[in-house]
């Protein structure tokens, strides 16, 4: 911002404070899981959590928009999956 702008003032700190701010007020009191489900139910989503039989904790969460699952029963043989988390360091 500082390149574009040489008179700016603004940390980095308060940019991050306004973004978890605009983010804390767009999903009220629930916790990010929640809101995070309530985005996928709201949205026309399909998702199916996979507990632990013990723990009873969500170990797999898997979610797909109906539309993406109408064209896989049309197209089976494209499956384009991506599961990585972190991978890069």
């Amino acid at each position: 911002m500082r390149a574009n702008n040489p008179g700016n003032v603004t940390k980095r700190k308060q940019v991050a404070n306004f973004l978890y701010k605009l983010n804390f007020e767009d999903r009220g009191e629930l916790t990010v899981t929640q809101w995070a489900l309530k985005f996928l139910a709201d949205n026309d989503y399909v998702f199916s959590p996979v507990r632990d039989v013990n723990t009873n904790e969500v170990q797999i969460l898997f979610f797909a928009h109906r539309e993406s699952l109408r064209l896989l029963k049309k197209f089976p043989y494209v499956v384009i999956v991506d599961a990585t988390y972190k991978t890069n360091k």
